[in-house]
């Protein structure tokens, strides 16, 4: 049986060096928040993880990055049954933001 979680923070590869983002995912877990951290590099990564968020019983999934990042995160999230879906969040990291 899988364990559920309170969130996944998918990340675009070209912001995991992001100190400010590591310090605040550590700040929330450090006060109990349940938080999955999957780091995108390919094209297909987003669609991946955010179903591996749905079978765990994720409530929420955070798209971190830029227009592709947060299309592609959409994109998967309406593929996911209404009962399995988990709120979609935005943490835009891109250049210009304007998904």
């Amino acid at each position: 049986m899988s364990r559920s979680v309170g969130s996944f923070l998918i990340l675009n590869g070209k912001s995991a060096d992001n100190e400010i983002l590591r310090g605040s995912v550590k700040l929330l877990r450090d006060q109990g928040h349940l938080i999955e951290v999957r780091v995108t590099w390919e094209k297909g990564d987003a669609a991946r993880y955010v179903s591996e968020a749905a079978d765990q019983g994720a409530q929420t999934v955070i798209a971190a990055g830029g227009d592709g990042t947060i299309n592609e995160v959409a994109a998967a999230l309406a593929g996911v049954t209404q009962e399995k879906r988990p709120a979609l969040g935005l943490l835009p990291l891109g250049t210009a933001n304007d998904f």
